[in-house]
């Protein structure tokens, strides 16, 4: 399944536009504008070569639902990564949930001026 998983992704990847660095396991530090703090770890990030960065998140959930599943437990998520990495300058162009146990990726689509969550598909 390990490699099933790997090679699906690699496929993912040669099938998107051209990704010129990923990035893997990059820490982050945010303080919002009500002085709540976030840290955590952003799985990848695919920088592009125009500069544009993708937010990549692994997750493990193997169930039939996969888009259900995201849009209630992790666009929130998602929006505060977005939301941390616009502060420092790198607003995501896509964000993405790789879905490894199924071998699918999610695209997540947040709110084009308030960065908060809509939707996935």
């Amino acid at each position: 399944m390990l490699i099933e998983a790997g090679q699906a992704w690699a496929a993912f990847l040669a099938a998107e536009p051209p990704v010129a660095e990923e990035l893997t396991e990059r820490p982050i530090t945010w303080w919002n504008e009500d002085d709540q703090v976030m840290e955590g770890w952003i799985d990848t990030l695919l920088r592009l070569p125009d500069g544009q960065v993708v937010l990549v998140d692994h997750k493990s959930y193997p169930g039939d639902h996969p888009v259900e599943h995201v849009r209630e437990k992790y666009l929130g998520q998602m929006a505060t990564y977005s939301q941390a990495l616009a502060a420092a300058g790198l607003a995501p162009a896509r964000i993405l949930i790789h879905l490894p146990a199924r071998g699918e990726v999610v695209e997540v689509e947040l709110g084009a001026t308030d960065g908060e969550p809509v939707d996935a598909h």
